[in-house]
């Protein structure tokens, strides 16, 4: 009976082999020694790549490509959509802060919401070039980005309707619609603009809408709201800071917006609004006596004193700050191998933040002439 007792604890977890891999992933062997070996000569599709690499993941297996030289212990990869844009390099700025002087190195790469480069950055973190990754946005591939999870801490900062299925830093958007709606409502405005670059498959600017709408539906006033969006088809398919301020330069000039007798104006985003208020200016408009004009983010060009911008702060240098200290934590675990079994702790983290209104001087009451 000692025996066999002593016979069961020494039995060990049989070891992962290529052979393994090979079957998991439906290829030959010879095939996961030259993708796992060395990718430089690799010539295969990326889809067996990716059924090569997703398998080692999964079972386990030992394999690590050698990283570029560098005194950092860890790489992280994080993922913006452009960091032309401020909203970004607000939340990066906080990023690189917390990792000053610690074990990591902070790896900043752009998507442009391109689908093949968001994939090309996930099949890289597959292959373990990197040891935790953090998105900044919910990733269009989110299937991709579950296998990834599979293999190493990850994180995405998102929308609480994003649905991820991993750890997640989440913004209210929908709640950001629905007190500038409100703000403006208070003032006496009935006839409200949202102007908007294309939403369709963007879950940030549908939920700042939705926002919008509930708080408009909720107050009787829906069939007062006039969205107005941007042609998809003539954006630049690279983004740039100026794409925004030109679109709301542009938007600015509908002029269904003056037909209608509209008196506030919800932008998508802070760099919109300046492009909205500008042309108001060069137009003749005052704001906020004859046009009050809000957007979303809380820039700090906002509330420089000659835009003095009403605005939303969702608190993005918070927001980055707790999603890069969860991934350091989550990174560090694992290295100690004391990563934390998320069956036993209720499953992924969430961590939520409130957006709160920044009223300065672009919005006021609603013109006397044209106020209900």
């Amino acid at each position: 009976m000692e025996k066999k007792k002593e016979n069961a604890g020494q039995r060990k977890k049989a070891k992962v082999t290529m052979t393994d891999v090979a079957k998991l992933a439906g290829v030959s062997q010879s095939t996961v020694s030259i993708i796992l070996g060395n990718r430089e000569s690799s010539t295969f599709p990326e889809t067996t790549i990716f059924r090569v690499l997703s398998a080692a993941n999964q079972l386990g297996y030992s394999y690590r490509f050698a990283k570029s030289t560098g005194s950092k212990e860890h790489k992280i990869l994080v993922a913006a959509t452009n960091l032309n844009n401020p909203y970004y390099t607000t939340m990066i700025h906080a990023i690189e802060m917390a990792a000053y002087d610690t074990e990591f190195d902070i790896i900043i790469r752009n998507t442009y919401h391109d689908g093949a480069r968001e994939d090309e950055l996930m099949m890289d973190a597959l292959r373990q070039e990197y040891d935790g990754v953090l998105f900044l946005y919910a990733p269009d591939n989110k299937e991709l980005f579950h296998t990834v999870a599979k293999s190493m801490p990850v994180i995405s900062i998102c929308d609480s309707e994003s649905r991820m299925n991993t750890d997640i830093v989440e913004l209210d958007n929908t709640l950001s619609g629905k007190l500038l709606t409100e703000h403006l409502m208070q003032l006496g405005h009935r006839e409200i603009g949202f102007l908007t670059t294309p939403h369709e498959g963007n879950i940030i600017r549908t939920m700042r809408l939705k926002g919008v709408q509930d708080a408009m539906r909720r107050a009787g006033l829906i069939r007062h709201l006039h969205v107005f969006e941007t042609d998809k088809e003539k954006r630049q398919t690279v983004a740039s800071f100026s794409i925004p301020y030109n679109e709301g330069y542009q938007l600015a000039q509908r002029s269904e917006i003056y037909e209608k007798k509209i008196t506030a104006l919800i932008c998508i985003n802070d760099i919109m609004a300046v492009g909205v208020l500008d042309y108001l200016t060069e137009r003749g408009i005052h704001v906020p006596r004859e046009m009050s004009v809000a957007g979303i983010d809380n820039l700090g060009l906002s509330g420089l004193r000659q835009i003095a911008l009403t605005t939303i702060d969702n608190h993005m240098d918070s927001v980055a700050q707790s999603a890069i200290d969860l991934l350091f934590t989550r990174i560090r675990s694992k290295a100690s191998g004391q990563e934390t079994d998320k069956k036993a702790s209720g499953g992924r983290f969430k961590a939520e933040f409130t957006p709160d209104l920044v009223v300065r001087g672009t919005t006021g009451p609603c013109p006397v002439e044209l106020a209900n």
